[in-house]
């Protein structure tokens, strides 16, 4: 049976709001604290995640999302199969996200493919492993690594390969 998105998203609330973990009947009351009352959300940029499945692991801050899996922030999407984001207890805000399986990045005018990528939302930062191909206007950047900061829109790397003018890409960015 697919889990639908609606569905998904429901459920999630649910665990954020009222700080049940999967299994539990009651919301989690600690020592000294609270339960999980926020959603995944960057005190500037509120970060959403959409997936066919996920996995809380409350006591990690950790949650997994697989299938198919779509990360926004502000005008920044990351598609994968698998995404691990590491979360601050309070206030649920994502630190770090890392996406693995067929990993695609727009920002802005900028598209990226590779096979991992970790997501550091503090820093504003994409670091691309993986065979990571970066298109931005007329331009190819190809390395073994690359980075690519949001903030700034700069990209550095390692073993970097530069191409201008080159053929548009055959798995062009489709706006979402």
């Amino acid at each position: 049976m697919k889990i639908t998105r609606r569905w998904l998203a429901l459920v999630f609330a649910v665990i954020l709001i009222y700080g049940i973990a999967p299994g539990q009947t009651e919301p989690n009351k600690k020592k000294g604290g609270s339960a999980i009352s926020a959603s995944v959300v960057n005190s500037d940029q509120p970060v959403q995640i959409e997936a066919d499945t996920l996995e809380v692991l409350r006591k990690e801050n950790k949650i997994i999302f697989t299938g198919k899996v779509i990360l926004k922030r502000s005008t920044t999407t990351i598609t994968c199969r698998k995404l691990t984001a590491f979360y601050e207890e309070k206030g649920m805000e994502v630190k770090t996200a890392i996406c693995e399986g067929d990993v695609k990045v727009t920002h802005n005018d900028t598209f990226g493919r590779c096979t991992k990528a970790i997501f550091d939302n503090v820093g504003g930062v994409i670091t691309m492993d993986g065979s990571p191909v970066v298109y931005q206007q007329n331009q190819i950047i190809r390395g073994d690594s690359l980075k690519y900061y949001l903030n700034d829109e700069r990209i550095t790397g390692t073993n970097v390969r530069f191409q201008r003018n080159p053929a548009p890409p055959a798995m062009a960015p489709k706006s979402h």
